[in-house]
């Protein structure tokens, strides 16, 4: 479980001289534009000062000033549990203690959020609005609008959230308030971080970020570049992650802000642990145990317990993690969620020493603690490492037994999770899951199960990322895939990469083949060996590159008596080969040569999302959408140079027919609606584009600004019905290459798939747009001849492939791919 941090807006008060003299509202003022500064050691000593002083009159308005304003400096330093008895008493009446009453209110409502008793700090908080509103202070009412957000962002109310963000954004505006209106920002971008929006949160805590850094703002600052690196975290950007969370945690340190300082050293052990960087991420999460023991704070020292004890298994040092994990146990008493964890890891410690007898006894044990949480999904981790204990001992009943228990739980839990947070976790702790049960499966000679178990997982988790209502749980038999081959009169590879060895299934009309491949991190770096060649423009056919050869032998020449050329074949790829197009593997048998001249090729996300019966609907006349050559939205975007040549030589192409061309200012994301793209049967973009992984519908193409965007999302197609037989997104990526991945690239061309799209052409890298001209011309040539849309796309890539050229070159033709929920070839 991760703490968050929002962004707090506080007033813009006027410091007052620096005289000994000061009025007791000149020193409360000066206490709390240090508050605002990030300098808390200034406004704690202001704090206190204020406080000796007026001791002695507690009915007095600046006793009650000092002592409000000196636990808001403890909750700045995150000390929640110092604070609340400062803000506990009941305040004397009358118009003096109006505002300090909304600030009582606003801050015990903080503090419980800060401790985690969320429907509490709500209730306070709307406590708080309430006086605000009373009282007359539109700055007030905005700061606590500015914490109610992040309470119901915590609470699972988004919309909610928005509406109190929007309230404080317009009083900010109103009144002048730059420093507020900075907060709103941050606080805008936060409650889109929590939707795991992550580029739409970005600009938002990119602005914020400006203005604090202008002003001065240093906690604002420093949680900011805090929820930046979240964000970068949330698109698999890890090394840009960990410089914000680097940057955070040096402010809060300067600061001595100790609780926004163990959260980001946190966050940074968690980026290092998904870089495989353990020994960095033991350093980062023993830095948080060190400050959160300093802190007090019990929650905080188990999490990062927990975190130290996962990451020296993984490390193989079982006494480092027996210590963790046993001063956790000790401090983990009315703490049951984490508690539970606790005991996980103590079943793990257990299998890790071959100690399966006490792991068993363990993983039970851990069912029973999980049966009261909210957070389900430690139950069927249970169920799955047992299933595994088992499998190690032989007991293959009890491990299949196990096996089919976690999965029907896991699937369960998988329709249910609301917290984005969750979300992240369980989908790489359920790929861990899948991993083990294929590998199990295939282990046991159970081939047909395996690819049952497989397809079915990654047919739900595109259903999940693209948001599309889930029927109960079932696999899709095997016998399906066997009439979809001969429907298609297609052969179907399906690859699994996992830990301890890799997987590719062969399906045809008749026949399920198998064979076993090496493991992920194996394949992972030969494609990225092989993927550098291309992507430096090199020619392997000419130099005998030894990544390329090495990935033909193992990854096809198994299958070529099974995939014979001329072969139509529909592919499915997974982890790193969603970056590596097999057309342009060298073959090594025979004369040197491109496997895209052995075969046609096509892919698709999960062989279960594939209908059996394909329709043979009547062609209609062609009609064409055509939307490309924007104004570049900003520098990140720059133009495209010949984008306008190869919108020109597309209309060219379909000479007469029906058509829409949207181009320059005209080419803004309303443009595709306003078009009704459900009448055309292509339907082409030629722009940047960005595709995201964990959020397909997050992908977008980039188009001219109008209002206040310039991104086409996915999520905006899906829901507009479509019957075009392709759409094709002539792009590049833009700068930003390291957020996407073919991964993404998948789901943001299924999103239009769902729509109604029978195939969509899109590219996996960045591309040369004078070569891509060339190659659309040619794809849409052979489009308007009557060729399918696999075979034109196959041509043209030979077309180049054949030149004298440059071009013949695989980073020229080898990006684009069809993807296909149809009849592609």
């Amino acid at each position: 479980m991760r703490q968050c941090l929002g962004l707090l807006g506080l007033t813009l008060l006027v410091s007052s001289s620096c005289s000994r003299t000061r009025s007791p509202d000149a020193l409360y003022n000066d206490g709390r534009v240090q508050l605002r500064l990030g300098n808390v050691k200034e406004a704690l000593a202001l704090a206190d000062r204020g406080c000796q002083q007026w001791r002695r009159h507690p009915d007095s308005r600046p006793y009650w000033q000092f002592r409000i304003l000196k636990a808001e400096v403890q909750l700045a330093q995150g000390h929640a549990k110092d604070a609340i008895p400062l803000l506990e008493g009941e305040l004397p009446g009358g118009p003096d203690f109006q505002e300090l009453a909304v600030r009582q209110r606003m801050n015990q409502g903080y503090a419980r959020f800060v401790l985690a008793d969320y429907p509490e700090a709500k209730r306070l908080l709307d406590e708080a609005a309430g006086l605000a509103q009373r009282a007359g202070a539109p700055a007030l009412l905005a700061e606590v609008e500015l914490r109610r957000a992040i309470s119901l962002t915590r609470l699972g109310d988004p919309r909610g959230a928005e509406r109190c963000l929007q309230t404080a954004r317009q009083i900010a505006v109103r009144i002048g308030d730059a420093y507020l209106e900075t907060a709103v920002f941050g606080n805008l971008g936060y409650n889109l971080l929590n939707a795991g929006r992550y580029d739409e949160a970005i600009p938002w805590f990119e602005q914020a970020l400006a203005a604090a850094e202008a002003t001065r703002a240093k906690k604002l600052t420093s949680t900011t570049l805090g929820n930046l690196g979240r964000c970068y975290y949330g698109l698999g950007d890890f090394d840009k992650a960990i410089s914000f969370y680097l940057k955070a945690e040096a402010m809060a340190a300067e600061m001595g802000n100790l609780f926004g300082r163990q959260i980001w050293l946190g966050d940074l052990g968690e980026a290092y642990r998904e870089r495989q960087e353990h020994s960095k991420a033991v350093a980062s999460f023993g830095q948080a145990l060190a400050v959160s023991r300093r802190l007090g704070e019990r929650f905080s020292t188990v999490q990062w317990l927990n975190s130290l004890t996962e990451t020296y298994l993984a490390l193989g040092n079982l006494s480092s993690a027996q210590k963790c994990n046993q001063e956790a146990r000790q401090l983990s008493e009315r703490l049951p969620e984490l508690q539970a964890w606790v005991l996980l890891n103590s079943a793990r410690i257990a299998a890790a020493g071959k100690d399966f007898a006490a792991a068993e006894r363990g993983y039970l044990e851990v069912s029973g603690a999980a049966s009261g949480l909210v957070n389900k999904s430690i139950s069927w981790q249970a169920q799955q490492e047992l299933a595994v204990v088992h499998w190690a001992t032989n007991d293959w009943q009890k491990a299949e037994e196990e096996f089919r228990r976690a999965l029907l739980a896991v699937e369960d839990i998988r329709v249910k999770l609301a917290r984005q947070e969750w979300k992240l976790s369980f989908q790489s702790s359920v790929a861990r899951f899948y991993q083990d049960y294929v590998d199990f499966l295939m282990s046991r000679g159970q081939t047909s199960r395996a690819l049952e178990v497989a397809e079915s997982y990654r047919a739900r988790v595109l259903a999940q990322k693209l948001g599309l209502k889930q029927a109960p749980f079932e696999l899709t038999p095997a016998r399906r895939f066997h009439e979809i081959a001969r429907e298609m009169r297609t052969v179907l590879v399906s690859f699994w990469l996992g830990p301890r060895r890799s997987f590719a299934w062969v399906v045809d009309s008749e026949r399920l083949s198998s064979f076993v491949l090496p493991p992920e991190a194996e394949l992972k770096a030969m494609s990225e060996a092989y993927s550098g060649a291309i992507l430096g423009l090199r020619d392997p056919l000419e130099t005998g590159n030894p990544a390329g050869l090495r990935l033909y032998q193992i990854l096809l020449a198994p299958l070529r008596e099974l995939i014979p050329p001329g072969s139509r074949v529909l592919l499915v790829p997974d982890g790193c080969l969603h970056e590596l197009n097999l057309e342009t593997l060298p073959v090594s048998v025979g004369r040197p040569r491109y496997w895209i001249e052995d075969v046609v090729l096509a892919t698709a996300p999960s062989l279960a999302v594939l209908p059996v019966r394909q329709s043979e609907s009547r062609r209609e006349p062609d009609s064409l959408l055509l939307i490309g050559n924007p104004v570049a939205p900003s520098q990140e975007f720059p133009p495209l140079r010949d984008v306008r040549r190869e919108i020109e030589n597309i209309r060219h192409s379909f000479a007469g027919a029906d058509e829409v061309v949207f181009t320059g200012a005209a080419a803004h994301p309303g443009a595709y609606r306003e078009a009704r793209p459900g009448r055309f049967s292509l339907i082409h973009f030629s722009a940047h584009a960005t595709a995201n992984t964990e959020s397909p519908l997050d992908s977008a193409v980039i188009l001219s600004s109008r209002g206040d965007t310039y991104k086409l999302y996915a999520r905006d197609v899906i829901d507009t019905p479509l019957k075009a037989r392709l759409v094709t997104i002539s792009a590049c990526r833009g700068a930003g290459a390291k957020l996407y991945s073919g991964e993404g690239l998948v789901g943001f061309s299924w999103a239009f798939l769902q729509a109604g799209a029978r195939n969509v052409i899109a590219g996996l890298w960045d591309v040369n747009d004078t070569s891509t001209a060339v190659l659309m011309h040619r794809l849409y040539q052979g489009l308007q001849r009557g060729q399918s849309p696999g075979t034109a796309l196959r041509l043209a890539k030979l077309a180049l492939l054949e030149s004298a050229g440059a071009w013949r070159k695989p980073y020229y033709w080898g990006a684009f791919q069809i993807f296909t929920r149809s009849r592609p070839f």
